[in-house]
C-alpha cells in the first residue's frame, strides 16, 4: 500500500485569475482529483465506494500558502492519508515548487450513504496502517467555522448545469470561485490569500438559490456564509489576507 502519491502538474492558463496567479478554486480542483485518484489505487475510490451504494464528500478543508505559484510553473503535489478524527478521514497536501514548499492543506472527508444521505465511520469503510497520520502538512484537523455575528454585504448565485458533479449536487470547487467573486478586482490586485478556512454543510442542487453573507472581523479576516433559502447553511468560509507590498 503506496500510502504517498506524487503528482506533477503544470499551472495552465485556465487555473489562473486576471493577474496570472494560481486561483484557489483551481488548487481545490488539484487537489481533488489527486485524491480521488489515490483513494481509487488504494481500494477505497469513487468506484469501490459506488458498488456499496456509499460517496466520499469533502467537508472540511483549511489551505496555507506560503508562496503563490503562477501561470507557466511546474510543481509537484504531494498527497497522502492522515488518519481517522470521528467520522472524519483526514488527508493532507503539499503543493511544492522551484522554491520549495509553496502550498500546504489539512482536508477533512466523510463517507456518506446514498440511500440514507447520512454519514459511515470511516473505519467501517477502509484500513489504514496504525501509524497513519504521524506525518502531517498542517499540524491540525480543519476547524468549525462559526457563523458571522452580522452582515457586511450580500449576494446570490444560481447554481447552474455547469456547477453540478457527478454526485448531482454543487461542487465543492465551485463554492471557493463563488466566495472568492465577491471580493472587487481592486481588492484582489492589492490582496493574497494567506489562509483559506471552509466547511461544507450541505447540498446545493440545480437552480436553487445561495446566498452568501460577507462579514469582516476586526483582525481584517473574513467570514462567509452561504445559505439556502436564507436559512440553511450550506456553507461557511473564514478567509485571511496578506497585502501586498506597496498596496494602499
Amino acid at each position: 500500500m503506496d500510502l504517498l502519491r506524487k503528482d506533477h502538474l503544470r499551472v495552465d492558463s485556465r487555473d489562473v485569475d486576471r493577474f496570472q496567479r494560481a486561483r484557489p478554486g483551481a488548487i481545490f480542483a488539484m487537489m481533488q482529483e489527486s485524491a480521488w485518484r489515490h483513494a481509487e489505487s488504494l481500494g477505497f475510490g469513487y468506484s469501490h465506494l459506488q458498488r456499496q451504494g456509499r460517496f466520499w464528500v469533502l467537508s472540511r478543508v483549511v489551505l496555507e500558502w506560503r508562496s503563490h505559484f503562477e501561470w507557466g510553473e511546474e510543481i509537484d503535489l504531494e498527497t497522502w492519508p492522515a488518519g481517522y478524527h470521528g467520522a472524519f478521514a483526514l488527508r493532507d497536501f503539499r503543493f511544492s515548487g522551484h522554491g520549495g514548499t509553496c502550498v500546504e492543506a489539512a482536508t477533512a472527508w466523510l463517507i456518506v450513504d446514498q440511500g440514507s444521505r447520512r454519514p459511515l465511520r470511516p473505519r467501517e469503510v477502509m484500513t489504514l496502517p496504525p501509524d497513519c497520520g504521524k506525518i502531517r502538512a498542517l499540524n491540525e484537523v480543519p476547524p468549525r467555522i462559526p457563523a458571522p455575528g452580522g452582515c457586511g454585504f450580500t449576494r446570490l448565485v444560481e447554481a447552474a448545469w455547469s456547477d453540478i458533479d457527478l454526485n448531482a449536487h454543487v461542487n465543492n470547487t465551485r463554492y471557493v470561485d463563488w466566495i472568492l467573486d465577491g471580493f472587487s478586482e481592486d481588492f484582489h490586485r492589492r490582496h493574497l490569500p494567506r489562509r483559506f478556512e471552509i466547511n461544507f454543510l450541505a447540498e446545493l442542487r440545480q437552480q436553487q438559490t445561495l446566498e452568501l453573507n460577507y462579514l469582516e472581523n476586526p483582525d481584517q479576516s473574513w467570514l462567509v456564509s452561504g445559505l439556502r433559502h436564507g436559512e440553511d447553511a450550506v456553507v461557511r468560509a473564514r478567509l485571511y489576507w496578506s497585502t501586498l507590498n506597496g498596496a494602499d
